[in-house]
């Protein structure tokens, strides 16, 4: 193979695969900057539809979520990713079971809306809600609950 096409080849591929991997610095940059741009805030509810709080061993808590995207595109909300971490550093996901006919929806939020709703989490007694935190992979918020 005479040199010169060796060069063209390896430049061609590596050329490629440095406009690729720009590419995925670009695309990465765009979501830590969306990630910055949302938030929610949280609070004890006032209401849970009649769900009961204590069940035998364990107490379930119920949160009022305002979920915010202030960013400049549009990012989907999966209530499966809000995970409450206690006081003895253990890590439950909200409640199997609906906690209440409020709950946050699953649902692709546009650039500066909300969505809100409740979340319930079941954590045995003699254990106390520290952290309610939300995280995909490349969005991580934590808030102090307790």
């Amino acid at each position: 193979m005479p040199v010169g096409k060796g060069k063209k080849v390896a430049i061609g591929v590596g050329g490629t695969i440095g406009v690729i991997f720009v590419a995925l610095i670009a695309l990465g940059s765009a979501l830590t900057a969306n990630a910055k741009s949302l938030d929610f805030t949280v609070s004890t509810a006032t209401t849970n539809s009649g769900m009961p709080t204590n069940l035998g061993n364990n107490t379930t808590y119920i949160y009022d979520i305002d979920f915010v995207n202030s960013g400049s595109s549009k990012y989907l909300v999966k209530p499966i990713n809000f995970k409450v971490i206690t006081d003895t550093e253990s890590v439950y996901n909200d409640s199997p079971y609906p906690v209440s006919n409020q709950a946050l929806p699953y649902m692709e939020l546009e650039q500066n809306h909300h969505a809100k709703g409740q979340l319930g989490f079941t954590i045995p007694k003699g254990e106390s809600p520290k952290l309610l935190e939300y995280s995909d992979g490349t969005v991580k918020i934590s808030k102090i609950i307790g």
